[in-house]
C-alpha cells in the first residue's frame, strides 16, 4: 500500500506464491492492509488488476467505469436533504414541491445528518463571501507587477470589512445582506451631494431616489454612532 495517511492511498503489487493460492491468504493480507486505523478516513484508495477483481471486491473496491482494470474503494457517503419553506421569489429545486425547497449534498464525513448539513451550510457562507469579494474585485488583478496586485488585494479586502461593518451597524432589512452589485447601484451610486451649511454637513439627494429612505436611515445610525 502506497499512502501517506491524508487523502489518498494506491494497493499494489499484492501476490501470493503459487503453492499458497486457494488458502484465503490473499484476501486475508488485503482485509489486513484496508482496515488498518490510518485507512479509515481516506478518500480514495484505487488499484490497477487484470484478473484480480473477485478478490479485491471482497474488501470494498468496485470497476471504475472508464477503465475496467481499475477499481476504486472510497468512504461511504450519504445524500442529505434539507426542506426549508419556498419563500416567496425562491425557485424550487430537486422535487417539484408548492410549499417547500429541497436542497441536498453529498458527504462522506461520518456523523449525525444534521450536524454535517450544520457544517455544510457554515462552509457554504465561507463561500458566499468569497464571491462577494470576487464582485467586489478580486475576480481578476488589474495591474502585471506583483506589488501592484499585492496593495490591490489588500485594498480590496479593507474595503469589504469596511462595508460588512457598515452593512452590520447601520442597514437593516435585505440590504444588511446584500451583495456589492445591489449596494452599489442603490448607495455607492446614488446622486447626491453635501454640503456645510451652518457648521453642520446635509447630504442633498435626487428627488425621488428610490432608495432615499434607506440612506438616510443608514446616516441617522451613523449618526448615532458617532
Amino acid at each position: 500500500m502506497v499512502t501517506v495517511l491524508v487523502s489518498f492511498s494506491y494497493l499494489c503489487d499484492v501476490f501470493v506464491l503459487p503453492d499458497d493460492q486457494g488458502s484465503g491468504l490473499g484476501t486475508a493480507m488485503a482485509k489486513a492492509i484496508v482496515r488498518h486505523p490510518g485507512m479509515a478516513e481516506l478518500q480514495r484508495q484505487p488499484l490497477a488488476t487484470d484478473d484480480a477483481h473477485e478478490l479485491h471486491s471482497k474488501i470494498g473496491y468496485t470497476p471504475m467505469v472508464e477503465a475496467k482494470q481499475w477499481m476504486l474503494r472510497s468512504r461511504p457517503r450519504q445524500l442529505i436533504i434539507r426542506r426549508q419553506p419556498l419563500h416567496p421569489g425562491t425557485r424550487t429545486s430537486l422535487l417539484p414541491d408548492l410549499e417547500y425547497r429541497f436542497w441536498g449534498h453529498y458527504s462522506d464525513q461520518k456523523g449525525d445528518a444534521a450536524e454535517l448539513d450544520r457544517s455544510m451550510r457554515a462552509h457554504a457562507h465561507v463561500e458566499d463571501f468569497i464571491g462577494r469579494l470576487k464582485d467586489a474585485g478580486l475576480e481578476r488583478f488589474p495591474f502585471t507587477g506583483f506589488e501592484a496586485n499585492q496593495a490591490w488585494l489588500q485594498t480590496v479586502l479593507w474595503a469589504a470589512d469596511l462595508v460588512t461593518w457598515f452593512q452590520m451597524l447601520c442597514l437593516t432589512g435585505p440590504l444588511a445582506v446584500a451583495k456589492a452589485k445591489r449596494l452599489r447601484w442603490t448607495f455607492w451610486h446614488a446622486p447626491a451631494r453635501i454640503i456645510t451649511t451652518a457648521r453642520r454637513d446635509i447630504v442633498r439627494i435626487l428627488d425621488g431616489w428610490p432608495t432615499a429612505g434607506e440612506i438616510l436611515a443608514a446616516y441617522r445610525n451613523i449618526a448615532a454612532l458617532t
